[in-house]
């Protein structure tokens, strides 16, 4: 099976991006027409499934999930689907493989699954505490308020890491220079 990046228009006539595993490119445009999509750009990834996969599962930065997650909860609570919301997020991502990912999770809530549950599969990016807070935020139909918290919450963890990583720097260097400078001497 192949990975194929799709552009389509849906029966209302919006753009649609995403990818579709499939066996051929043939199958991958019958799969999004039975979905309800009419295909004008198929194109392979030109990476077979594993290794696609590989790059689905490589790490996001907190900042990114952050403004992920608050333009995520913005859009639910303007009243917007969550199913566009998540392809409107996902399409904004220009960096890393957040948008491929939350292509993934979109097609798997408009296959029935909860958000929550598509968001567990994919354990590198969003970690337990973020899918269980989501899962509390749909039992309490209060979602976009749990994924604002999330995402100040993320916002704050990308701040935590920025500073450790700063002040870390100098000890680093001074370690490296001093070292240097002991070998020098003998």
């Amino acid at each position: 099976m192949a990975l194929y990046e799709y552009s389509a228009f849906d029966a209302l006539g919006k753009k649609r991006h995403g990818v579709v595993e499939a066996l051929s490119q043939k199958a991958a445009g019958r799969k999004l027409r039975d979905e309800g999509l009419f295909p004008t750009k198929l194109t392979t990834t030109g990476n077979p499934v594993g290794t696609a996969q590989r790059t689905f599962f490589r790490r996001v930065s907190a900042a990114q999930l952050g403004v992920a997650t608050r333009q995520l909860a913005t859009m639910l609570a303007a009243g917007m689907p969550l199913d566009e919301a998540l392809m409107m997020v996902a399409e904004q991502q220009t960096q890393g493989s957040l948008g491929s990912v939350l292509t993934r999770v979109r097609d798997d809530v408009l296959q029935g699954s909860a958000l929550h549950s598509a968001l567990q599969a994919h354990p590198k990016i969003f970690p337990p505490l973020y899918t269980s807070m989501v899962q509390v935020g749909e039992a309490s139909g209060t979602l976009d308020k749990v994924l604002l918290q999330l995402a100040e919450f993320t916002d704050d963890q990308a701040r935590f890491n920025s500073q450790f990583k700063a002040a870390l720097t100098y000890p680093i260097l001074m370690f490296l220079v001093g070292s240097g400078v002991l070998l020098f001497l003998m």
